[in-house]
């Protein structure tokens, strides 16, 4: 990863989620890693989504706070679904 350059090891614009967004459906609500994904690269594609859409990074930032701390699920729901409109994936 290249952050100065922008070198991105993948497109990320244009990734394909399809086996992250099934391993994370088939885990339980606990777990912490994800196979599919290494963590090196999906701390590129944060690094990624900070530079090219801020409010995005702020939005998972506030969603994973709530989740993790059980507090406003109302409030969860309302910014999942913000975020799959903002996404495309409503």
């Amino acid at each position: 990863m290249d952050n100065g350059t922008n070198d991105w090891s993948v497109d990320w614009q244009n990734y394909d989620w399809t086996e992250v967004d099934k391993e994370i459906e088939e885990k339980s609500p606990d777990a912490t890693e994800i196979q599919s994904m290494p963590k090196e690269q999906f701390l590129e594609y944060l690094a990624w989504m900070g530079e090219n859409s801020p409010e995005l990074l702020a939005l998972a930032d506030r969603m994973l706070k709530l989740e993790r701390s059980g507090e406003s699920p109302e409030e969860l729901e309302r910014l999942k679904a913000l975020w799959n409109h903002i996404t495309g994936n409503d």
